[in-house]
């Protein structure tokens, strides 16, 4: 998982050592991180509701296969 924590970065020209298409370009290249960064959160996620049920449902199986045979001995 992440923590959660965002951060804005802000591109400044002040001294002149990058051109407008360089600044552009990491501005594009930020956004495209982003939507990797969302994609690979949704994936985890997805995952971690899946590992959970299953855990859940182990776990429900277990409870009741101990009360079947606690039941018929």
């Amino acid at each position: 998982m992440t923590t959660g924590v965002m951060r804005k970065i802000t591109f400044t020209n002040y001294k002149g050592r990058l051109s407008r298409e360089e600044i552009k370009m990491m501005v594009q290249d930020a956004d495209i991180c982003t939507a990797e960064d969302d994609e690979h959160r949704k994936k985890v996620e997805a995952w971690v509701d899946y590992a959970g049920q299953v855990v859940l449902n182990g776990i429900s199986a277990a409870a009741g296969a101990y009360f079947m045979i606690k039941k018929f001995m």
